[in-house]
């Protein structure tokens, strides 16, 4: 493994099971959260290399996970958190 993770934030099991098989080949860990809120507390808990994060959400939409993240801890120098909009 080459210690890289993949935080996919998504509330549609199919379209997390799409993501789970691809990145199963891959050296890439993959860590999933349901909904906003748990997509927040993983972020904040693991610090994943990477997020993919859906933008209608159960509990908290992704552009507020999103605007939550960047207003924490979690957003420091090494970090470049995105909306789908490119803001």
């Amino acid at each position: 493994m080459s210690g890289k993770s993949v935080l996919y934030v998504e509330d549609n099991e199919l379209n997390r099971k799409i993501v789970r098989d691809l990145l199963r080949r891959t050296r890439y860990r993959l860590l999933e959260a349901p909904d906003g809120e748990a997509g927040v507390a993983m972020a904040r808990e693991q610090r994943p290399d990477l997020i993919l994060m859906d933008v209608q959400l159960p509990k908290m939409s992704g552009i507020d996970a999103i605007k939550a993240l960047r207003n924490s801890r979690y957003a420091d120098h090494r970090r470049h958190l995105l909306r789908p909009d490119g803001q």
